[in-house]
């Protein structure tokens, strides 16, 4: 089993992230939001999360 995941912004300012299966149901934020949230992962801030 394959977990993949895809992160993408536009030129609105929004983000979207889906996971492979629900590629049609995205999560959607600011682009801001996503920074946010991949400098909190980076700082380790989920990683009891993300195991």
């Amino acid at each position: 089993m394959t977990d993949c995941s895809r992160a993408v912004t536009d030129t609105d300012d929004n983000a979207y992230i889906a996971v492979a299966d629900q590629r049609d149901h995205p999560l959607t934020d600011t682009r801001e939001a996503l920074r946010a949230l991949v400098l909190g992962i980076k700082a380790g801030a989920a990683g009891h999360h993300l195991l």
